[in-house]
């Protein structure tokens, strides 16, 4: 079974528009302490099985995301979300591990609140949603 998560990791890590700005700094479901700022999350937020009429599913056929690109500066974090948003949408095919049919790059709802760092920072977050589809 592939790990959706690491194979996203890897792709942000692996594009260098996106390594430009944050320099390799990629976290999946926690943020170490006193990390170097701008960075970006990701921590999946759900699963869909196609529901095969007598089958048992190993593997979701689509999983969501959310991504979170974190700056001090609101110049720098539109710059790193909009480096994500081109290293992942629309990508298909071979990613880290996984065959993906399809990965989707949306802005995340208006009501989404940050999670990966505590508010009282004063910090620029960006938040994406990411929808991962396989074959």
């Amino acid at each position: 079974m592939a790990d959706v998560t690491a194979d996203l990791i890897d792709a942000l890590k692996l594009d260098h528009g996106v390594d430009l700005v944050i320099d390799g700094r990629v976290y999946g479901g926690s943020v170490p302490p006193g990390v170097v700022l701008p960075f970006v999350w990701v921590q999946r937020r759900g699963v869909q099985f196609a529901d095969v009429m007598g089958e048992v599913e190993l593997e979701p056929w689509k999983e969501f995301f959310d991504v979170e690109c974190v700056s001090d500066n609101g110049l720098t974090v539109i710059e790193v979300s909009d480096a994500v948003r081109g290293a992942l949408n629309g990508l298909r095919g071979t990613v880290g591990e996984g065959v993906y049919s399809w990965i989707e790059v949306k802005d995340a709802s208006e009501t989404y609140v940050p999670r990966n760092v505590d508010a009282a920072e004063n910090l620029f977050v960006s938040s994406l949603d990411v929808e991962v589809i396989r074959p």
